[in-house]
């Protein structure tokens, strides 16, 4: 974990994770920012299920997961997802821009040594409607914004229609069997 923690420190993992979040409500026993911490090292040294977060943590001094004494056994797979929740909601580009800049600067790292590829793929068609429903007057999660089902169900139908940069390419595809 000492490894781990010396890479989040040295971007300021924490303090870019607390600031894109929206802020925990005062009744919260444990911030979602700590929750996220806790997952990212979780998935760096353990990758273990959130069922199983709070045993998981329990095999770590609290300090090393970021956690004051006593907030290990917190880490459930509710709050965790609680947590994750919130990180949905958050402006994730911002907060993945501040990340990238601060491993740039922390490692000094040439931008000619670093491709950041932040292309993204928009689907277009007629798709079955998703039942995703829309949170805080933005798309929902697997709506109609289109997503990965969407380019499953479009692959399945043999024909995708990307968007790059603005200009449209068809593509046809074939599935193997």
């Amino acid at each position: 974990m000492p490894a781990v923690n010396a890479v989040l420190g040295r971007v300021g993992f924490a303090r870019i994770v607390a600031a894109a979040l929206p802020r925990p409500d005062p009744r919260c026993a444990q911030a979602p920012a700590a929750v996220i911490g806790v997952l990212v090292r979780n998935l760096a040294a353990g990758r273990q299920p959130l069922y199983g977060l709070a045993d998981w943590a329990a095999g770590y001094e609290p300090a090393q997961l970021g956690l004051a004494p006593g907030q290990a056994a917190l880490c459930n797979d509710d709050r965790a997802g609680r947590a994750l929740d919130a990180l949905f909601e958050a402006d994730r580009a911002s907060m993945m821009t501040a990340l990238t800049l601060a491993a740039v600067r922390g490692y000094q790292v040439s931008a000619g040594e670093l491709h950041n590829d932040s292309t993204s793929l928009a689907l277009y068609g007629a798709y079955r409607p998703a039942g995703g429903a829309a949170r805080d007057g933005g798309a929902a999660a697997g709506g109609d914004a289109g997503g990965f089902g969407r380019l499953v169900d479009a692959l399945a139908e043999g024909k995708v229609e990307v968007a790059v940069l603005g200009r449209k390419f068809h593509a046809a595809v074939a599935l193997a069997s």
